[in-house]
């Protein structure tokens, strides 16, 4: 009988620890409410333009489906996106990205991000799915929020699967 023992250890640090600190210098209760109340605001209105073909001025296809967005957006929040419009590229000139390599599910889902800053429903799967979609367009919070996801739900069961 052949047998192969891997053995490995891993340790994981939560990011959000580094979040806190650095947060630190924000002042008075008072203007921590006043703001996180401007942001879920900003977050929601933003959150309306997401596919909405009104003003659109680009889309994403992936697959069969499509999806409207806006290039300033976009290009605020990933500069791999800013780099794409700043230049002569095919997706500047024709106002068209086809995307080949993610599911739309993972697309609907980095690009609601990007407009609204949330997550809806957050899954294993999911975050599985989204980190190298935010690592190869350079979303750095979504990977923050992917990888925290994913090292709070490793067990001994999955972890290899992780890995891999």
């Amino acid at each position: 009988m052949n047998l192969l023992t891997v053995r490995c250890e891993l340790k994981t640090a939560r990011l959000e620890d580094n979040i806190r600190s650095e947060r630190e210098d924000v002042p008075s209760e008072l203007s921590k409410t006043t703001s996180v109340s401007n942001l879920e605001s900003l977050s929601k209105e933003f959150g309306t333009l997401c596919n909405n073909e009104t003003y659109s001025d680009l889309v994403l296809k992936i697959g069969n489906e499509n999806l409207f967005v806006h290039k300033c957006i976009l290009s605020a929040r990933s500069c791999v996106f800013a780099n794409m419009f700043k230049h002569n590229l095919k997706e500047n000139l024709t106002n068209c990205l086809e995307i080949n390599d993610l599911s739309p599910e993972v697309v609907k889902a980095m690009i609601n991000y990007i407009y609204s800053g949330k997550i809806e429903d957050l899954n294993l799967e999911m975050a599985i799915q989204l980190y190298p979609a935010a690592e190869k367009y350079d979303i750095q919070d979504l990977k923050k929020i992917c990888v925290n996801f994913i090292v709070s739900h490793l067990t001994e069961e999955n972890v290899c699967d992780i890995l891999l």
